[in-house]
């Protein structure tokens, strides 16, 4: 706990990180700005204390013409103050809740809950549990969510939502492109609305109509390689009992040839570029 000082000028017991040269905040900076002692019975400044709507009486801190937030957009829509008997409370949280969104009672949010649980909606049901693992994002189905408005979304999806007001697209977390199959590259403006430059720029000058022919993408005679190049040769990677058959293009295969006569048949593939063979 933080120790309690008295200040030499006003006797008002404050923090003691409050206190520059034995008087309190308050009092020197009245010293430097007015340059003499701030006088003892002079109050304190005070918290804002809420007041009451002229109209409805909601308790709010600051009021305009006299009228709380509620009453005076209303106001300011149509002309007229709210009528008192068309404004309920929700009778599970007691929030303010107008006729149109009336449902058994309640408001939007505890209606809305009702209806998907059967039960009363608590400020609890909010709260996760720290033992409680994150759910996934519904947009991208790829990561943890972070954020419950509008819906439970990850913090990429959640920041595409808020810059253009639309979900993010699914393509922008394609593994590969859906024309041609090539793997995606960590490479800036590589992969456009899940296809590859390549493919996309074929359908652009197209009308987006017509799809980049098979003939055209260059496809190696086992598929495509994980660096993005055509795979022409197989190797095996051995993984404790299993035994994996990836294709890999010339560059790949030298690579893992040279690995394997240092460190030996016996391979854990990480990735193809990064660590071929590893001990």
């Amino acid at each position: 706990m933080c120790e309690m000082v008295t200040c030499a000028n006003c006797n008002r017991s404050v923090r003691a990180d409050y206190i520059r040269g034995g008087v309190c905040n308050t009092c020197k900076e009245y010293k430097r700005t007015k340059g003499v002692d701030r006088p003892v019975d002079k109050p304190f400044r005070k918290y804002k204390e809420s007041m009451p709507c002229a109209h409805c009486g909601r308790q709010e801190k600051y009021l305009s013409f006299g009228l709380c937030t509620r009453c005076n957009n209303y106001r300011r829509r149509t002309g007229n103050l709210p009528r008192l008997d068309a404004m309920t409370h929700c009778s599970n949280c007691g929030r303010d809740i107008k006729p149109t969104k009336r449902g058994r009672g309640l408001c939007q949010r505890c209606n809305a809950y009702m209806h998907k649980h059967g039960t009363n909606w608590t400020p609890e049901v909010s709260r996760r549990s720290k033992y409680e693992p994150a759910p996934m994002c519904e947009c991208c189905k790829e990561r943890p969510a972070e954020n419950r408005t509008p819906k439970p979304m990850c913090d990429r999806c959640i920041l595409y939502w808020r810059r253009t007001g639309k979900y993010r697209p699914r393509w922008r977390d394609a593994e590969k492109c859906k024309v041609c199959g090539k793997p995606r590259q960590e490479i800036p403006h590589t992969f456009v609305m899940g296809r590859c430059v390549d493919c996309y720029e074929h359908w652009r000058r197209h009308g987006r109509k017509k799809e980049r022919p098979a003939h055209l993408w260059g496809k190696g005679e086992h598929g495509w390689c994980d660096c993005g190049q055509p795979a022409t040769r197989t190797i095996e990677i051995k993984i404790t009992r299993n035994v994996d058959v990836l294709p890999v293009c010339e560059s790949c295969y030298a690579e893992e040839m040279r690995q394997r006569r240092i460190y030996g048949d016996v391979t854990q593939r990480v990735g193809v570029n990064q660590q071929h063979s590893t001990r």
